[in-house]
């Protein structure tokens, strides 16, 4: 848990841009600044770490035509070893 008190400010301080990888379901990001993700809308982020990579959880919202609110069709999950390079799947 201590781990994460350090981890998830540094994940919520991070810039990142993106490019394809070889899998087309995963896209490679790589960190150069701030905000962490910036090719989609991101919520609520969890962070966990295993075996020493770490899982960054996010809800994906949208905003709906014609409302004022969003909705969650589904959740993203991003991984790095590194915390420089992040695979989002």
């Amino acid at each position: 848990m201590k781990t994460l008190k350090y981890i998830l400010p540094i994940l919520l301080t991070g810039y990142f841009s993106t490019a394809k990888a070889a899998n087309p379901a995963d896209t490679i990001i790589h960190s150069n600044g701030n905000p962490i993700i910036r090719h989609e809308y991101t919520a609520d982020p969890a962070a966990m770490v295993y075996k020493g990579k770490v899982y960054l959880y996010t809800g994906h919202d949208q905003a709906a035509p014609n409302q004022n609110g969003y909705v969650m069709h589904n959740w993203t999950c991003f991984t790095s070893s590194d915390m420089v390079t992040w695979t989002e799947h």
